[in-house]
This record gives C-alpha cells, sequence and structure tokens, in this order.
C-alpha cells in the first residue's frame, strides 16, 4: 500500500490536504503523456464497494481514491488511520477548471441527467471565459459501464471558446448548435477534438480523440456510482496502449454538475464543515433516501 494512503473498507484513500492533491493532478497533466484516473468515494460507495466485488476491484485500481465526504475522514479516526481533511470532489473540480482555463487545458464533461452537463458547462465559462470545454450530455450507462447499444449518434457539443479555446470548429453551423454552444465564437485551433461520430460508441469517440489531441485535458464524468467507475476502467483501459500526445486525467464527480449547473443549491459552508452535505442533498433530492435505505 502506498505510504500516503490509508484502507478503508479495502479500498486504499489517497491521504493528502486538498492543496497538495490539487498541484498532484496539474503536476501529472503537466507530464508528457500521462493517464490519471481518480475516484470521490464518499461512505455510501464505499458500502457499495464491500458489497459488490467487481466494483471493489475496480475502486482499488484507480490511481487516487480521494476520501469526499466527512464519514470517511470519521472512519479515518475511529479505525486510527486519520486523514488530512475532506477532499470534495465538486470542490476539486472547481479548482481544476479554474486552472484549465489558464493553463491551455480542454474540459470534458460527461454524463448526469437531462442536459445538465451542458448547463453546468455554460456555468462554468461565465466564470472562465477562456475556458475550452466540451459536453456529451443526456447519455448514460448501464450498472457495468457499458452503453446503450442502440445510441444512432453521439454528440461531441462545444460549450464556448474562448481566446485560448482547443475545441475546433464545428462541423455544423453555430445556430444549429445547442443553447449553450451558441454563447461563444467557434475556433479555428488545432482540430483536437470532432463534434460527432455516427455509429460510434461515446468511449470509442473519446478514445480517437484522445489519441489524436495534442493537449492535456481533463474528463469529469458524472454518472453515479457504480457506472462512472466502471466507464472510467474501461476508458482506461482502452487509452493505456495508445502513442499519447498529451497527458489526460479521468475523475469521477457523481452529483458535481447538479450544484455547478444549480439544480441542486449549494449547501452552506457549516453543514460542509460538519458533515451534513449528505442531509442538504437528501432534502433537495428526496429520491436518495430509497438508495441509501438498500445500503
Amino acid at each position: 500500500m502506498d505510504i500516503h494512503t490509508s484502507e478503508i473498507l479495502g479500498v486504499p484513500i489517497y491521504n493528502r490536504k486538498f492543496s497538495e492533491v490539487s498541484e498532484l493532478i496539474k503536476k501529472s497533466l503537466k507530464s508528457p503523456k500521462s493517464i490519471l484516473t481518480i475516484s470521490t468515494p464518499n461512505p455510501e460507495i464505499l458500502v457499495k464497494s464491500a458489497q459488490n466485488s467487481a466494483f471493489h476491484q475496480t475502486l482499488r485500481k484507480f490511481d487516487l481514491a480521494l476520501p469526499d465526504g466527512l464519514g470517511i475522514v470519521l472512519a479515518g479516526k475511529l479505525l486510527g488511520k486519520p486523514f488530512e481533511g475532506v477532499v470534495g470532489g465538486v470542490y476539486l473540480m472547481e479548482e481544476l477548471v479554474a486552472w484549465a482555463a489558464k493553463n491551455a487545458v480542454t474540459v470534458g464533461l460527461i454524463g448526469g441527467f437531462t442536459g445538465v452537463a451542458l448547463e453546468a458547462g455554460e456555468c462554468l465559462t461565465k466564470g472562465h471565459p477562456r475556458l475550452a470545454i466540451f459536453a456529451i450530455p443526456d447519455f448514460n450507462v448501464d450498472e457495468s459501464g457499458n452503453e446503450d447499444t442502440q445510441e444512432e449518434k453521439v454528440m461531441l457539443q462545444p460549450i464556448m471558446t474562448g481566446p485560448a479555446a482547443l475545441l475546433p470548429r464545428p462541423t455544423s453551423s453555430v445556430d444549429s448548435l445547442p443553447a449553450g454552444a451558441r454563447q461563444g465564437t467557434p475556433s479555428a485551433c488545432h482540430p483536437s477534438w470532432e463534434t460527432s461520430a455516427r455509429g460510434n460508441s461515446v468511449r470509442q469517440l473519446i478514445v480517437e480523440q484522445i489519441e489524436r489531441s495534442k493537449q492535456p485535458a481533463i474528463i469529469f464524468v458524472a454518472f453515479g456510482a457504480p457506472k462512472q467507475e466502471f466507464f472510467i476502467e474501461q476508458l482506461r483501459f482502452k487509452i493505456k496502449d495508445l502513442r499519447l500526445k498529451s497527458s489526460i486525467v479521468l475523475m469521477t464527480v457523481g452529483g458535481a454538475f447538479d450544484e455547478i449547473a444549480g439544480r441542486v443549491p449549494r449547501a452552506p459552508q457549516v453543514l460542509h464543515r460538519i458533515g451534513l452535505k449528505w442531509l442538504w442533498r437528501l432534502i433537495w433530492q428526496p429520491w436518495r433516501v430509497w438508495r441509501q435505505l438498500r445500503l
């Protein structure tokens, strides 16, 4: 086990401060041709992992598993494995997006419900107009991370392209793009990320773009556990033998798109500090109660 990890329910959780985790990820993106996978388990995810051996083994394969919740930090204290603190997935995502906008790193948003990836992307570009960002919205996978084979076409939609954007000029006119994509002017920079591919799976589309891209990228995946973890591990397996031209980070973010898009109001800081963010989410998304009870 890595010297900087502590095992909780058999999953090695990275034990470093938020700032150190952030710097480690940025360093990876600056490194040539590296692949870094990041999971953000909370107590619910670790319990699911303990009940599902395939999920458990997949979680253990991630390069970093971060303590996304006070419950994990408290568990570490009770087990004599104290953590440096919570590393909240949504806060880390926002930190990395801000850095990406200043450092010519492309950001991708995959998953979420009913267009929330596009909404989250639009919100992010308001604070970071130089951000190069795309979304693959309204796309889901099954519990094993496999895609819907009935998809006729997958779309990679640029949301906003600023002066430092890395996305290509869309193949269709700007007027034909979704509302979020019409906010900016399409870039004529490197043709690194195509906008659509008929007959391809989303995973295969991403693999092809990663192989061609000369710019580093952070791809945030929000299917919920265990879907997002299986999807990323399968994607990593496909790209690990590619002759990469740049670095890639693949990170699970659960319900982060909902918070960034404002569909779920952000929990007050006091609730976050005392570990009751989960209660705030239950209030605004009561359907989560049944998911909790099943555990």
